[in-house]
């Protein structure tokens, strides 16, 4: 508070007079902003479970994701990133309807996307490419986000067939003309 008379002294170049009430009700407003950033949820979204059919057919790899996503802030876009490598996103889905992306190039080489709304979203994701051929094997690295519940289903054109997953060989039983195996990954 600054007396009248002395309001030249304090303002020599510049300054904002307020009245008491205009003081007050910008305090009331300041308290109401700290309060509803006091109560921000640190991360916006959170991968919850994951399951992916990957299917190679001759030098064709086809890889579906559906993910589930808990989004933890109302009312508002939430960007959730998609931290998977190996194969180019084809088309992202969020809850049956074409999703909102970012493109690669402007995230560091990641997709991400926009999710609207508090609670749990279906995100389905199908991304496509070509294997790489290495003598008699084909090659395709594939990296997927870690979640505490992700099931991988592989199918593979052949009798029978060894892939690594994380570094470990997995063999695939015959199935048919195929080979596949379905596996339990996470913590």
């Amino acid at each position: 508070y600054v007396p009248y008379r002395r309001l030249g002294q304090v303002m020599k170049e510049e300054g904002v007079f307020l009245s008491r009430r205009q003081y007050k009700a910008l305090m009331d407003a300041l308290r109401s902003w700290k309060q509803r950033k006091a109560q921000r949820v640190p991360i916006s979204a959170v991968l919850l479970g994951a399951s992916y059919r990957v299917k190679l057919q001759g030098e064709q790899v086809l890889m579906e994701a559906d993910v589930k996503v808990r989004v933890l802030r109302d009312k508002r876009w939430v960007r959730v990133d998609l931290p998977f490598r190996g194969l180019p996103l084809w088309t992202a889905h969020v809850d049956g309807k074409p999703a909102l992306l970012f493109s690669p190039s402007s995230r560091g080489g990641r997709s991400s996307l926009l999710v609207r709304g508090k609670g749990l979203h279906k995100l389905h994701l199908v991304f496509q490419g070509q294997a790489k051929r290495m003598g008699g094997w084909r090659e395709s690295a594939l990296s997927i986000p870690p979640t505490p519940q992700t099931r991988l289903t592989l199918s593979v054109e052949g009798k029978e067939m060894q892939v690594q997953v994380n570094g470990e060989a997995v063999l695939l039983k015959p199935q048919g003309d195929r080979a596949a195996a379905s596996l339990q990954l996470g913590p």
